[in-house]
């Protein structure tokens, strides 16, 4: 059984001042309850278990994504986990295919008093977790446009999104945002017309309160970041665990 502890997302968040980090709006604790992949022996063990829970939770810091929930529950309950989606148009049209993987393997790996660390990759985890994020303010340099409220409608999609990475580079935890123009026609983001950018070290900084883009002596792991931003969500993806032990790359 898979249950987000909790979702708080913040009443705006973009690259004006004022305004709530990505990681304060993404960052999400994520329990694993459950042993095998009965869901019915699950719920008894949960139950006989709920005075001692404190006592035997294992954690674990393994990079995540809300898109790796459906596919890690098929595979604990048994269930064929659809393929990955292809990329570009024919991905969106897909209906019978998942944009994330089974971290089932890190949950065994997890129990096996193995955990897997911030974009180690084992066990299924990706070695860096994707997000992004419409700028759905009004520009009063386009009166018809009202914000994104409903993509479906004409004047609705949004001009610009934010893509954010967390990854670890040079032994340390970061989180890169990079706000671009949007293509609204094509669905695809211009990364050629950077709106501004965002620099969180999260091995020092962990709440994300201090944006240290501006440091010269980061301008290294910028690049790298955004690079791996770039590429995306499927150069993050490892190999798939194997079904015997869990384990994976």
């Amino acid at each position: 059984m898979i249950k987000p502890a909790g979702v708080a997302l913040p009443a705006g968040l973009g690259f004006e001042p004022g305004f709530a980090t990505p990681g304060s709006a993404y960052r999400v604790a994520m329990r694993v309850d459950g042993d095998g992949a009965d869901p019915r022996a699950a719920a008894a063990a949960l139950r006989a278990r709920v005075d001692r829970v404190a006592a035997n939770v294992t954690r674990s810091s393994a990079f995540v994504e809300f898109a790796s929930i459906y596919p890690t529950v098929a595979e604990l309950s048994g269930v064929a986990v659809p393929g990955t989606c292809p990329p570009g148009p024919a991905g969106l049209s897909n209906t019978t295919c998942v944009e994330g993987a089974s971290f089932a393997g890190a949950v065994r790996l997890a129990v096996q008093g193995r955990p897997v660390g911030p974009g180690e990759g084992r066990g299924g985890a990706p070695t860096a977790a994707f997000s992004q994020y419409p700028h759905c303010m009004h520009d009063v340099d386009e009166p018809g446009y009202f914000g994104c409220q409903d993509p479906s409608l004409p004047g609705q999609q949004p001009r610009r999104m934010g893509y954010t990475v967390l990854a670890v580079e040079g032994g340390r935890e970061w989180r890169y945002t990079r706000w671009v123009n949007f293509s609204r026609a094509e669905a695809l983001p211009r990364w050629d017309q950077v709106l501004a950018e965002e620099l969180y070290d999260r091995t020092a900084d962990a709440s994300e309160d201090t944006d240290v883009v501006g440091v010269p002596e980061n301008a290294g792991v910028i690049a790298a970041l955004a690079v791996r931003l770039q590429a995306g969500w499927r150069a993050a993806m490892t190999a798939e665990p194997d079904s015997r032990t869990g384990l994976g790359a």
